[in-house]
């Protein structure tokens, strides 16, 4: 799926970019994503613990799937340094 223009990256510098296409500024997008970040981060534990999630499933899933360090690349600062799980 095209994010903006010719891009379909899942990065959350496309994000950010098509952010003023989708009537949200800039600063609007990375408040919302660093609120994310933190509710994710802040709940993992708990969410794992409810899932019944052994050591190599929270890993697995907390930094592949959620917080994949691919997704940060061309992001704020701001944004990479909040991804702190477990």
């Amino acid at each position: 799926m095209l994010i903006v223009g010719d891009k379909r990256t899942r990065k959350l510098a496309t994000c950010l970019e098509a952010a003023p296409s989708l009537q949200a500024g800039r600063g609007a997008a990375q408040a919302l994503i660093a609120e994310q970040i933190d509710r994710l981060c802040t709940t993992w534990d708990e969410i794992c613990e409810e899932a019944a999630l052994d050591e190599v499933e929270r890993k697995l899933l907390g930094q592949n799937v959620f917080l994949n360090p691919l997704i940060f690349e061309g992001a704020p600062e701001r944004l990479r340094t909040r991804a702190k799980l477990g």
